[in-house]
């Protein structure tokens, strides 16, 4: 089985990475940094998701048929809404959304010809919500729903399958300072294997899952 997950250099997507290369999936990291960790099964390909060039070429040196995508990269930059530049906004807009777009966009097309393949979006419990301090995150989060959900119904009648995983609060490298009371990386990189083995005749459309701290409120 082969798998496409983009963000692969650190956090959830390199969790995903060692997760799915140690259950023997072929495995190709998308990111812009390669990540300090190497498998047989692991294959770095360098890729800018907000580029369409980028990510074409990336598309190009995937060989293999992708049973799997993961479209995972992405930033998040904490700050109310009036202290972020237009710079930022297009910055957040162009890897959350338009790196998402891209990264399906590039992929689908084989899947769908081969009618199967499943797709997980990694998300955000802030593309549910309303987030304050983080107004231009959440916006992004809500876009990449609404996208994958109005795609949802297409793909399926060519049996290509399309997951929404919305994390809560993940202890990753993007957070200002290390949050051990947060879900660690490698259990978002579970729900997604999860998702991936499920009976190919089920769909699932969204998994919400987030630490305990912020289940009962004390964050």
């Amino acid at each position: 089985m082969n798998v496409v997950i983009t963000g692969a250099s650190s956090g959830i997507g390199l969790a995903a990475v060692k997760l799915f290369c140690e259950n023997g999936w072929n495995v190709y990291g998308l990111s812009r940094q390669k990540p300090a960790w190497e498998h047989e099964n692991f294959t770095f390909v360098e890729c800018d998701v907000s580029s369409w060039e980028s990510v074409q070429k990336a598309r190009g040196q995937v060989k293999k048929p992708v049973d799997l995508l993961v479209p995972n990269a992405g930033i998040y930059l904490k700050a109310p809404f009036a202290e972020l530049s237009v710079a930022d906004f297009d910055k957040m807009m162009a890897v959350n959304v338009r790196g998402v777009y891209l990264t399906i966009k590039a992929f689908l097309d084989s899947m769908l010809e081969k009618e199967s393949g499943t797709i997980v979006v990694i998300s955000s419990t802030a593309g549910l919500n309303p987030l304050p301090l983080a107004a231009v995150y959440a916006a992004s989060k809500h876009a990449i729903h609404g996208y994958a959900n109005s795609i949802r119904a297409m793909c399926a009648k060519k049996n290509v399958r399309i997951s929404i995983v919305c994390p809560g609060g993940v202890n990753t490298p993007i957070r200002e300072k290390e949050r051990t009371d947060y879900l660690p990386p490698e259990e978002i990189a579970k729900t997604i294997m999860f998702i991936a083995t499920c009976p190919a005749n089920t769909v699932v459309d969204q998994i919400i899952i987030e630490p305990r701290v912020q289940a009962i409120g004390d964050v």
